[in-house]
């Protein structure tokens, strides 16, 4: 397959343009950078591949589709399209970027829509693999090499250079080869995720398993606890039995004990409640001042020395206001008398009254200046009359006319003059050439008739003669016609250009340009003096613009601008300013006493703002108003006031309380409950025995025997067994409600884990075998069939290595001349200079691009690949490139570097340049 043309409507930097390529040939674009180079060979494979459909974009990053898009305010289409040859076919690939759409048509079959032939099963595009037969990644790892692929940096993830061959063998992207795959297996094994740590899995079943026994362990120890404490349940009902046989003396004297506790927890209730209540009386009442806690107590001695201050400024600007008022009216009443002496001139300022000055001047002199070159005009006017005998209204009224014409129409009429003249002659010439052939014919004509002879035959008589005058006559005529439709045309341009000057025809229109000609170097003179007033009549109409403003300002703009009234003007002004100053200078105290005044009330208005700012602060209701917000700020003060005494008081009373009464009596509710549940045990004794409630306290216990004290004893000791087997048995069936379930769970759950281990294992670990020994299959049969290339293409560089091949794992080995031991992939990117790493991974893309060939050979696109190369290489390599490379397959190559291919060609033999193909982009219109 070989390119023939690009053309691009709109890609990148692209903008409506093509460029051709020729197969079997180095294409070579060499031009500086901003040219597009690198966007072209984008715009090849993304025409016939497409761009990646599922890209997404990146914060910082476009998608390569909307990266190449042309700029929207060219509104261009995002269309490209790309003629290539394949398989003894020769198509069109028309790409719509924008919208997705595809159009392949046959060129040599009249353009015929063939684009089904490259859709899949499912009508998906197919069109890259098609022509090519492989992938877009396929592609743009072998057969497209893009700028500083060939670079040091591109390797720095991976040392290996065998993770390119690896992607191509294996149909994959360079980070998703079967090697690459392996080593994850092999790291998944190693760091196998359990919950939110990673661990070797054969060290994860271990620890898996040996919890599993503690586990087990535990859930029979819990079995054999809970039985315990079934047992000693029975046991506790045995002591309760006996328990409940106690005698009816004991339980009188816990019935009489009860009930002095009952008795003192009372007194408690009720010398707390007195306590307490009190307390929170004072709490409901500080919770109600509560909304004052935030009030800005803080400002209170200074907004009341801001209202003191202020009654004092007040008071300042009223007795000011006082002293200053008959100054003010007095000078008023001046003012007011030089308003109706002088009307509107009190408003111009002494800048005003200095331009208007100036520009009355102007516009006198002005009007002079004009009035001196009318009598200059006049005079030269009779001299040219007299002396020179010109009609100047006659030539003002041609002047007048021709006006209306541009230098462009004059030429052109002059022009059509010299046509039409030229034309006329040229008739006159052709009409004596038809004349004198008819002359010969009926010169002929006659002798034929005076001819009488057997032997003559008229019909051929001079017959070339004939055919020669008719054909003249013809000629002349056609020619003639065509003369005189051009002089008619002529005619009817200038007769055209006479409308626009109101004369009747052409004719009198060049009459006319040829008398003003003659005329108008007379009359040069005057014209001088006319465009000098001209000019000085523009400068008195701008004057008058100028001074337009000031007659407007002092409200007389319907007085008339003239010289008389612009000098009156100026002179009122003048006095009236001055005046203004006499004035001005009596009442300087007047305005020192303004200025007072007006600093005072600026005082007053920056204490006010002062005083709203905190009264907004204070939230008050309408702080804008100042007598209503002060005194409610007051009476705010006061609440506040009185909610921070009640504070202090409450504090100080909590703390007598606490010295006062232990901090359990403080929890009334909690104090209430404990009293009403000792009367809850009473009532209970005394439904359980009721003859104990009618014993004398005094009796009870009054004389205690052997009997009771031992009674008693063996009851305590009892009960103290009950409580501690209650306890234990408690806690041996909480233990076992708190962790007999959760154990089970996570006896579960480990069996579970450790069955998924075991399975998880298992899998990786045949699909890391299998995997391998694919792959190795594949890497070995493509690293013998790439060996061979290798060998090929390394003899006939004639480089300084004389081994290059690929191991069974497609890394990468050299040897060099002379030397015994290979060079392998890390030593080659750790030993090796850039130009000699990027030349040996070129030659190893060449390689494999001669081993893809095959029977359907791609075209190479290099861009700026040897940029690090020296110049000896870089000669070899295109000296390879020429005589090896371009006879099977087409090469596209892009560069900046046009001083170094200008001096390639020079090394160069004739046949090598002739195998190079100079190639520039141009418009799709050309």
């Amino acid at each position: 397959m070989w390119i023939d043309r690009l053309d691009v409507a709109g890609f990148g930097k692209l903008t409506g343009e093509k460029i051709e390529f020729k197969p079997n040939k180095l294409n070579l674009i060499v031009e500086p950078n901003d040219y597009g180079k690198s966007t072209i060979a984008e715009a090849i494979w993304a025409t016939l591949f497409d761009f990646p459909r599922n890209q997404r974009a990146l914060a910082d990053r476009l998608t390569l589709r909307d990266a190449f898009a042309p700029k929207r305010s060219l509104n261009l289409p995002y269309i490209a399209s790309i003629d290539v040859s394949s398989q003894g076919r020769s198509l069109k690939v028309i790409r719509d970027f924008e919208d997705g759409s595809l159009q392949i048509v046959d060129r040599k079959d009249n353009h015929r829509d063939v684009t089904n032939d490259f859709l899949g099963a499912n009508g998906e595009d197919e069109t890259g693999l098609k022509l090519t037969g492989m992938t877009r990644e396929l592609f743009l790892s072998t057969f497209y090499i893009g700028q500083r692929q060939l670079a040091e940096h591109m390797f720095e993830a991976d040392v290996d250079l065998a993770s390119m061959f690896q992607s191509i063998a294996d149909s994959s992207t360079p980070a998703s080869t079967a090697g690459s795959a392996i080593n994850l297996l092999d790291e998944m094994l190693s760091r196998f995720p359990h919950g939110e740590s990673r661990g070797r899995i054969d060290q994860l079943i271990k620890d898996l398993e040996a919890r599993l026994g503690e586990l087990e362990v535990r859930v029979r120890a819990m079995d054999e606890q809970r039985r315990g404490a079934v047992s000693e349940f029975d046991q506790l009902m045995e002591v309760d039995d006996r328990i409940a046989g106690d005698s009816q003396q004991v339980k009188a004297q816990e019935y009489f004990e009860l009930a002095l506790q009952a008795a003192e927890m009372d007194n408690r209730l009720i010398r707390a409640q007195k306590r307490v209540g009190k307390l929170q009386g004072l709490k409901n009442e500080v919770e109600r001042l509560s909304d004052f806690s935030n009030f800005p107590y803080d400002t209170a001695k200074q907004v009341e020395e801001l209202w003191h201050k202020r009654q004092a400024k007040t008071e300042d600007f009223n007795k000011l206001h006082q002293e200053l008022a008959p100054k003010l009216n007095e000078f008023e009443s001046s003012q007011d008398q030089l308003k109706q002496k002088w009307g509107g001139l009190h408003q111009l300022t002494a800048e005003d009254v200095q331009n208007l000055g100036v520009l009355a001047m102007t516009l006198r002199n002005t009007e002079g200046e004009i009035k001196e070159l009318q009598k200059q005009r006049e005079l030269e006017a009779k001299k040219v009359k007299e002396q020179q005998q010109v009609d100047l209204d006659k030539v003002d009224q041609m002047k007048r006319a021709l006006q209306y014409l541009d230098a462009k129409d004059l030429d052109d009429a002059r022009t059509y003059e010299a046509l039409i003249n030229a034309a006329t002659t040229q008739t006159s010439e052709c009409e004596k050439l038809i004349a004198k052939s008819r002359a010969l014919i009926e010169e002929v004509e006659e002798e034929k008739r005076s001819k009488k002879s057997v032997f003559f035959n008229s019909a051929i008589y001079r017959r070339k003669e004939l055919d020669t005058a008719a054909k003249e006559i013809e000629g002349q005529q056609a020619l003639v016609q065509e003369l005189r439709t051009k002089i008619n045309n002529l005619t009817v341009r200038l007769d055209n250009l006479a409308r626009k000057t109101g004369v009747r025809n052409g004719n009198i229109l060049l009459k006319q340009i040829q008398e003003f000609n003659a005329q108008s170097a007379l009359v040069k003179e005057l014209d001088v003096i006319d465009n000098v007033i001209a000019t000085r009549r523009a400068a008195l109409t701008r004057c008058k613009n100028e001074l337009a403003p000031y007659y407007k300002k002092a409200v007389r703009q319907n007085i008339e601008i003239t010289v008389d009234s612009a000098l009156a003007f100026s002179s009122d002004a003048s006095r009236c300013m001055e005046e203004s100053r006499t004035m001005g200078s009596s009442i300087e105290g007047v305005k020192q006493g303004e200025q007072d005044l007006e600093t005072v009330q600026t005082e007053i208005v920056d204490i006010e703002a002062l005083l709203e700012s905190i009264f907004i602060r204070a939230d008050m209701q309408e702080p804008a108003n100042l007598e209503g917000a002060y005194a409610e700020f007051n009476e705010k003060l006061a609440v506040y006031q009185q909610w921070e005494r009640l504070r202090q008081e409450l504090v100080r009373q909590e703390s007598e309380l606490r010295q006062e009464l232990p901090e359990e009596d403080f929890n009334l509710p909690r104090l209430e409950e404990k009293r009403n549940e000792v009367w809850t045990r009473m009532q209970d004794l005394v439904k359980k025995h009721p003859e104990i409630s009618e014993m004398d306290p005094a009796l009870i216990g009054a004389s205690p025997g052997i009997a009771h004290d031992t009674a008693s004893d063996e009851l305590d000791t009892l009960r103290q067994a009950r409580e501690q087997k209650i306890v234990h048995v408690r806690s041996v069936l909480n233990t076992f409600d708190d962790a007999y379930v959760p154990t089970l769970i996570e006896l579960d759950n480990v069996q579970r884990s450790l069955a998924r281990a075991r399975q998880a294992k298992s899998a990786l670990e045949l699909a890391r075998d299998t995997l391998s020994r694919l792959s190795e299959e594949t890497y070995v049969s493509w690293a013998s069939r790439l060996n061979v290339v290798a060998r090929e293409l390394l003899g006939k560089l004639g480089f300084d290595y004389e081994k290059l091949e690929f191991d069974s794992a497609l890394k990468l080995t050299v040897q060099r001349r002379g030397d015994s031991e290979k060079l392998h992939a890390a030593q080659i990117m750790s030993q090796l200079s850039t130009g000699t790493k990027e030349q040996l991974h070129w030659l190893g893309r060449m390689t494999v691009c001669r081993f893809l060939s095959g029977e359907n050979p791609m075209p190479i696109i290099l861009d700026e690949i040897f940029s690090e190369a020296d110049d000896d290489r870089f000669l070899r390599m295109m000296q390879f490139l020429l005589d090896v490379v371009v006879k099977d397959n087409q090469i596209i190559m892009f560069s900046c570097h046009e001083a170094r291919y200008r001096a390639l060609m020079d090394k160069l033999t004739p046949d090598q340049v002739n195998r190079i193909e100079l190639c520039r982009k141009t418009s799709l219109r050309g």
